[in-house]
């Protein structure tokens, strides 16, 4: 069984055999599982949590049931493993019938409450961050290494989802975490070339489009008192002699055949 599997179906067991649990995920099963095993550490709130806490997350079996190819299809593998099980004889200890992860489930007032309270203020350590990083990408280079795409390839989002994104607002304190966090980070472009496609839809899709007022304000008050490198601003200054140059000789074509029509 491999943890780099994506869009399974999976049983949690003792013994391989007399599963207790039937989950789903879309992501990878080394992830969901590492979910289930640290809320079991932390602060086990459902049944599955209580009893992986019980025993010891080195003792639970992780099966996959089923791998399916989209969704949909996870949804209904799901519910139908649960009921197939539960008509066996297994004590699942699911607290719905599959198919949406918690669909039906509501969590009473004073659980959301607590749920909250366990959450403010929780922030992971540094090395916590580092460990959850190299993980993932570890992860992610095995999918690419076996040949499977992004979980949300092929995925488009919904104009709802859309609208979203861009009505999302990151405050000024998220914003300069972001920015120490990525200070010294190399470009993910270093490199990199475009393809002579890639600049044409990059020239059409720029045609034409103009920054707003508003946006050209924020644009000049971000650069406001940003000191330039001097490499930097030699670029610049042989950028400037270019466009004159070029302006120059533009304007020496123009007057040349009125030059030779005097003559």
């Amino acid at each position: 069984m491999s943890f780099a599997q994506r869009n399974v179906v999976y049983g949690l067991s003792l013994d391989g055999v007399n599963f207790r649990y039937v989950g789903m995920t879309t992501g990878s099963l080394q992830q969901r599982w590492w979910a289930h095993s640290y809320r079991a550490r932390t602060a086990p709130r459902t049944a599955v949590q209580c009893w992986i806490a019980k025993h010891g997350p080195e003792q639970v079996m992780v099966t996959v049931l089923e791998r399916c190819g989209s969704i949909e299809e996870l949804h209904e593998a799901e519910v139908r493993w649960i009921e197939t099980l539960r008509g066996q004889g297994a004590d699942l200890l699911n607290l719905t019938e599959g198919g949406e992860g918690v669909l039906g489930l509501r969590h009473s007032p004073e659980v959301r409450a607590l749920m909250s309270q366990q959450r403010t203020g929780r922030t992971s350590s540094e090395e916590t961050r580092r460990k959850i990083s190299l993980s993932a990408k570890a992860q992610r280079a095995a999918e690419l290494a076996a040949g499977q795409p992004s979980p949300s390839a092929g995925r488009p989002k919904s104009e709802e989802h859309k609208a979203k994104l861009r009505a999302r607002v990151v405050s000024k304190e998220t914003r300069q975490r972001m920015s120490e966090a990525a200070r010294g980070r190399p470009s993910p472009f270093a490199g990199k070339q475009h393809t002579e496609e890639s600049k044409e839809k990059l020239r059409a899709a720029a045609l034409g489009r103009k920054a707003t007022p508003e946006a050209r304000a924020k644009m000049s008050e971000a650069r406001r008192g940003k000191p330039k490198s001097a490499e930097h601003r030699a670029r610049i200054a042989e950028s400037v002699r270019r466009a004159r140059a070029l302006r120059a000789e533009q304007a020496a074509g123009q007057r040349q055949p009125e030059a030779a029509g005097d003559v």
